[in-house]
């Protein structure tokens, strides 16, 4: 059954105009406005708005009692709601429902945060900058920027950053963990994102047209990279010869060229290679793999451009060209 709000509110807030059923939650709620916390725990010199939040931060913090537990999972909890919450987890239950698309959560402040999206509503806005955020979460984290804070610190090298995702992502890097599998080749990746676009190559899914040519990519960045060809932009050069790239990419495997600087290495044999896709195409030696096939018939190919020579021979009447978007690999 799908989340709804009781309207049968007496007393009202004079600031925000929101609702409640007793005096005691309307005072309460005051209190975030004034900013008046009246409840203070001499243990920790912290105070709070009520004596509600004070006795779930005494149960949380200080004396650990978790006394509701998940029939499930054995997982404990020190509050009655934070249980059924959880219990969600394992039920699939999403009580909370956006009018406007649909969408369903598990968390009435999820949804709260959801329809921002379609508000376009940003409470929260930086006292230093002005930029407004959605999320109060988002808020803290920009805050670093002007802070300098850091305080996610990697055990391994030390190495400080302001967001926990971003410490994780720098753990893995470490770790050499890839959690993330793709479930067509099983091919795993250290990152989500890298997952999605790696799915685009199975399902063949290109979500980014070119509003010049109409040609389509599975990537945002390879639109990008693209469109530079359509205005000519190359705004990066190298500084030994002068020659001009599109993308910084394309200038740091053309620099190699001067230096010389083969950083990948065949795992298989000695060899090596200036581009990490020159290193693709030769391990295909070695493991015989041919990715590419002709989608007129059952030929497959190590490379795209024989697989594409192949097709303007053999099929070269067929009235549906391949289109594809090269060989694009980041670095």
């Amino acid at each position: 059954m799908d989340h709804i709000l009781e309207t049968h509110r007496t007393r009202f807030c004079e600031v925000c105009g929101k609702g409640f059923d007793s005096p005691t939650d309307l005072k309460n709620h005051i209190r975030t406005h004034t900013g008046e916390k009246s409840f203070p725990w001499n243990d920790c010199g912290r105070c709070f708005t009520s004596i509600g939040t004070l006795n779930v931060h005494i149960r949380m913090v200080h004396t650990g009692e978790e006394s509701h537990h998940c029939h499930e999972c054995g997982k404990c909890y020190a509050l009655s709601g934070h249980l059924k919450m959880h219990m969600r987890l394992h039920t699939g239950e999403k009580p909370y429902h956006c009018n406007e698309c649909g969408k369903t959560f598990c968390l009435g402040t999820s949804l709260k945060m959801h329809m921002r999206t379609h508000s376009r509503e940003k409470p929260y806005r930086c006292q230093d900058c002005g930029n407004s955020f959605s999320r109060r979460d988002h808020l803290k984290i920009h805050s670093r920027i002007h802070t300098g804070e850091k305080p996610h610190r990697c055990p391994e090298c030390a190495k400080c950053f302001p967001q926990r995702s971003s410490l994780q992502m720098h753990m893995r890097i470490q770790t050499g963990e890839k959690p993330h599998q793709c479930h067509f080749c099983k091919k795993c990746f250290t990152y989500s994102h890298h997952l999605r676009g790696h799915v685009r190559i199975h399902t063949n899914d290109k979500p980014f047209p070119c509003q010049e040519c109409g040609q389509c990519f599975s990537q945002s960045s390879n639109l990008n990279r693209h469109m530079k060809r359509h205005i000519g932009e190359k705004p990066h050069h190298c500084y030994v010869c002068g020659k001009s790239f599109s993308t910084g990419f394309q200038l740091n495997v053309h620099l190699r060229i001067h230096t010389g600087e083969k950083p990948h290495v065949c795992s298989t044999c000695p060899k090596c290679f200036s581009d990490r896709g020159a290193l693709i195409s030769h391990q295909r030696l070695h493991t015989e793999e041919k990715p590419f096939k002709c989608s007129y018939c059952d030929k497959c190919f190590r490379h795209k451009q024989n697989m594409k020579e192949h097709m303007k021979r053999r099929h070269k009447n067929m009235t549906v060209p391949y289109v594809g978007e090269g060989d694009q690999t980041d670095d």
